[in-house]
């Protein structure tokens, strides 16, 4: 952590490449992750858990501006019974292709690791709605076994990971690029090339699910404040979320992306405008 904040750039690919040996010399510690494990389970007797990220991730350490991050991952065989397995696909994002925000540099640390289907595509000409068509270029099917180093590339990078052989586990070097955390991450359709979903249980999500919620309970106040979280909000996500929400909640969705259409933000103008056409193209077929 002392050799990333003084060596590595989070905006710099290149940066992060080079503090590689940084992160495979301290898999090569084969103590202190199980110390730390010890430490988090003595915690559960007092409810504390303050590094818990979720079932499968655990936050080791992390910079006091929140530029960068240590995290544990660990990646669990699938269960025999059909509803676990599928509770841990969601869980582990097994099978689900889908991208990241920002940049991480992971090394396997035990076990054969996981198997994975990585893809690229130039996110900056995507708006980043459900259902955009999206190119996608095959680069490789490949595994993480202990030892092994791999450099994913924020908006960059598509993967779809595959269960493990056996338990295994990883340690994330995470770098926070803040002009990509406004544009969320996605999940996408391999086979359509669209995308299809967003991961759940981050920030954006819960901004977003409160803004679908005032879709049916609003006052003329509520629909101000949406009204300037489409204008203002940074992230992407949220903005889109705002305005189909004051289509949904004014019963007007056409005069809200016709308002939206000619916005100064590029980003809005092209969701509406794109929005508007398909519309446009829906109606034809049902008058044919």
């Amino acid at each position: 952590m002392e050799y990333v904040e003084r060596n590595v750039d989070p905006n710099d690919v290149a940066s992060i490449a080079e503090s590689g040996h940084m992160l495979k010399a301290l898999k090569n510690n084969r103590t202190f992750l199980i110390d730390f494990y010890n430490t988090e389970l003595t915690k559960t007797l007092e409810k504390r858990l303050y590094n818990f990220l979720s079932p499968q991730s655990y936050m080791i350490s992390a910079s006091n501006d929140g530029r960068f991050g240590l995290r544990s991952n660990i990646w669990t065989v699938p269960s025999v019974h059909q509803q676990q397995r599928e509770m841990e696909s969601r869980l582990f994002s097994y099978n689900m292709a889908h991208d990241h925000n920002f940049n991480f540099l992971t090394v396997g640390y035990y076990g054969p690791g996981y198997e994975t289907v990585i893809y690229e595509y130039d996110s900056t000409k995507y708006t980043g709605y459900i259902g955009e068509e999206v190119a996608l270029n095959f680069l490789e099917r490949t595994t993480l076994p202990e030892g092994k180093l791999m450099l994913y590339r924020a908006a960059h990078d598509v993967h779809i990971q595959l269960p493990p052989e056996k338990l295994s586990i990883s340690l994330n070097l995470l770098l926070n690029v803040p002009a990509n955390s406004k544009r969320g991450q996605y999940y996408i359709d391999v086979d359509r090339q669209e995308i299809s979903g967003y991961p759940e249980g981050n920030l954006a999500s819960r901004r977003v699910a409160l803004i679908n919620f005032v879709r049916y309970f609003h006052n003329e106040k509520t629909l101000e404040i949406v009204e300037t979280i489409a204008e203002q909000a940074s992230c992407t996500r949220t903005k889109i979320a705002a305005v189909d929400a004051l289509g949904f909640a004014t019963g007007n969705e056409l005069g809200v992306l016709e308002r939206f259409a000619t916005h100064t933000d590029s980003v809005m103008q092209s969701y509406a405008r794109r929005k508007l056409s398909f519309m446009s193209k829906k109606n034809g077929e049902r008058s044919v």
